[in-house]
């Protein structure tokens, strides 16, 4: 890769500024302080860890369609 994964997240934003992030990493716990940074500066959604638990994924979509559903709504 050339680029890492917070210079591609900066580059979808510019792009497409309300397309929901969810990262995905196997260093969640080294790169846990930069990436609760990263959530109020960039608005990730979330951080899942790897290996990745389907229980898991399968709450955080339902919680992020909720959240866009409210927001189509204005109730957000």
């Amino acid at each position: 890769p050339r680029i890492t994964g917070f210079e591609l997240l900066d580059a979808l934003k510019k792009v497409a500024p309300r397309v929901t992030i969810v990262l995905v990493t196997a260093y969640a716990r080294e790169l846990g302080p930069v990436i609760r940074l990263e959530h109020v500066q960039a608005k990730i959604a979330d951080c899942l860890p790897k290996p990745l638990d389907i229980g898991a994924v399968h709450a955080l979509l339902r919680r992020l369609a909720a959240r866009r559903h409210l927001e189509a709504l204005g109730r957000t």
